[in-house]
């Protein structure tokens, strides 16, 4: 990829817009594993 279109990208916003995105996408998914996890944990101590 050239420098040109790198810039074209990042002026736009959009690429960075997309991979935030993705980001918080991951992030909702981490944390909705991580509760699952510590229900279970908790169900299991009580």
């Amino acid at each position: 990829m050239r420098p040109e279109d790198m810039n074209t990208l990042n002026s736009n916003g959009k690429a960075f817009n997309g991979n935030r995105g993705a980001i918080l996408i991951a992030g909702l998914f981490v944390a909705a594993f991580a509760i699952v996890t510590a229900a279970k944990a908790i169900g299991t101590f009580f």
